[in-house]
């Protein structure tokens, strides 16, 4: 480090020497335009030099701190200005070299580089300009300032003036400018992922990289709310953003296997709440059930969002970093509307669903309609076809619904449909299919099956189960069932024609006595 060489004390220059400096410097700050010279009768140096006005009574007229320094660095006047900017008495910073004074130890070398530099070539970066820099006030306290440094010469001395202005304030709102710029433009983009979303997944993906990338935050995660028992629990999504996939490999395999109640750490608290939250140092959160693996991985704050339908928090945007943060009341309440975004493609995915089913679903009963019957009769004998198995087509037609219908009417019939179906339903395999093809007449596919005996036991458990006494307003209705039986691959192998097949075998057992069943190929069409 290359440092000016020590200043020459300013008590062994003459009077004489003294008062044409002076009056050179504060014509020379004059000639700027900083500050008007009062019209005084006395001459300018006597007055500067007179009692404690000389230290400077048009300098301190400058709203802006000035600070004039010789070659060596040696600081030699010191408005009040710069008093207060800085913390210092004049007194105690004259002769002092500038850079100890006001300049950040990380600043130095190249201030002196640069002040070596002009004085041994001329060459000036930053003279006569306005540039911004960081300067430090007696706390050691680092603040940006926007400088101006003039040279002039008394008699053969330069000498450098420095007008320094403290523009913490603007630089302050240029950063919260920013930032909100940024905020907004984080919201645009994820307001056109959510528009843009063809699945609730996509959009959660892309919200915790967009959200993680703007904030620099290395983990995101979302938790699903779960009703379960009436009571609402969290449940671990797969949706997540990660920094660094193998640091926080742990975090993510406590997480997934941590269920969360409303009110028990930082998603259930949001849950809780239905509002942003913000854990600034999660190591003494007392509610957080992860604090271990959290400070493993050196993970120290947290903050969670509520995904909303309506009034309704249907998920939690959480959201963690190595780093303390501390609360961002601003920040979490708009980063809230992250939250509703999102919670209207839930509610979008959640309605086409609602839609889906009301397409494949019978409205009633809640079982497969017919066109879903049917696909599934035709993936059936691909299946079958490929790994050489039967299976049976049940065509079922209720006996004896009609005289309900007509009896207490077509409400209490919708009742008896609801209760037939749930006992078909419920007598049947998990892999065997069940669908309402119409009015009181069902298909069931039971796949696969051995032999032809078993197919009779399960047609008359269905018999047995659809038999069974059902309460109809004050008394019991009782049914029965006409079932026709096809089968794959012996009687046809097109699902249309077994369709067919299985419902003139039906019809066969209607013109036979009904509550039976039988197969098409055990008798005449």
């Amino acid at each position: 480090m290359h440092k000016p060489v020590a200043p020459k004390s300013i008590q062994s220059k003459t009077k004489a020497d003294l008062e044409a400096e002076l009056e050179n410097l504060y014509a020379h700050i004059a000639a700027c335009g900083l500050c008007d010279i009062p019209e005084v009768d006395a001459s300018l140096s006597q007055l500067l030099l007179d009692d404690s006005r000389s230290q400077g009574v048009i300098m301190d007229l400058a709203l802006d701190a000035i600070v004039v320094i010789d070659e060596t660095g040696a600081i030699i006047a010191f408005n009040k200005s710069a008093e207060k900017m800085f913390g210092y008495k004049r007194r105690e910073v004259k002769g002092r070299e500038i850079a100890s004074v006001i300049i950040p130890p990380s600043f130095r070398e190249h201030h002196y580089a640069g002040f070596n530099r002009f004085l041994t070539t001329g060459e000036a970066r930053i003279m006569d300009k306005r540039v911004e820099v960081t300067a430090m006030r007696s706390t050691e306290e680092e603040f940006p300032v926007e400088l101006t440094v003039t040279a002039f010469h008394v008699r053969g001395v330069r000498f450098f003036t420095a007008f320094i202005r403290d523009i913490s304030e603007r630089v302050a709102m240029e950063k919260r400018l920013r930032e909100e710029t940024a905020l907004v433009q984080l919201l645009h983009r994820l307001t056109s992922l959510a528009n843009e979303a063809t699945s609730t997944e996509m959009a959660m993906k892309s919200y915790l990289r967009e959200v993680c990338e703007y904030t620099g935050w290395t983990v995101g995660h979302v938790y699903l709310v779960n009703h379960k028992n009436s009571t609402a629990e969290l449940v671990s999504s797969k949706f997540w953003y990660l920094a660094h996939e193998e640091k926080y490999e742990a975090f993510r395999h406590v997480t997934e296997q941590t269920t969360l109640h409303s009110g028990i750490g930082l998603p259930g608290r949001v849950l809780h709440s239905g509002k942003p939250l913000l854990i600034a140092d999660l190591s003494s959160d007392l509610n957080f059930p992860r604090t271990k693996v959290s400070a493993d991985l050196q993970l120290k704050t947290g903050f969670g969002l509520p995904i909303k339908i309506g009034e309704e928090v249907v998920g939690v945007l959480e959201f963690f970093t190595p780093e303390i943060k501390p609360t961002m009341k601003g920040f979490l309440d708009t980063l809230g509307h992250i939250g509703i975004e999102l919670g209207r493609v839930v509610e979008r995915e959640q309605n086409a669903e609602r839609l889906r089913r009301l397409a494949d679903l019978d409205s009633l009963t809640g079982l497969p309609n017919l066109r879903v019957g049917r696909d599934r009769l035709i993936r059936e004998i691909v299946l079958a076809k490929r790994s050489k198995y039967q299976f049976a087509l049940f065509f079922i037609d209720l006996d004896g619904f009609k005289n309900i219908n007509d009896t207490y009417g077509h409400e209490v019939g919708d009742c008896v449909l609801k209760v037939v179906s749930k006992r078909i339903a419920q007598s049947l395999r998990d892999v065997d299919t069940v669908a309402r093809v119409g009015g009181d007449e069902f298909i069931i596919i039971i796949s696969p099956v051995e032999s032809r005996q078993a197919i009779a036991t399960v047609a008359q458990k269905v018999i047995e189960t659809i038999a069974e006494p059902i309460q109809a307003v004050e008394d019991e209705a009782f049914l029965g069932a006409s079932i026709g039986i096809a089968l794959y691959p012996d009687d046809s192998q097109n699902a249309d024609e077994l369709l067919k097949l299985a419902d003139q075998a039906m019809y066969r057992v209607k013109h036979s006595g009904k509550n039976n069943f039988t197969f098409i190929g055990d008798g005449p069409e």
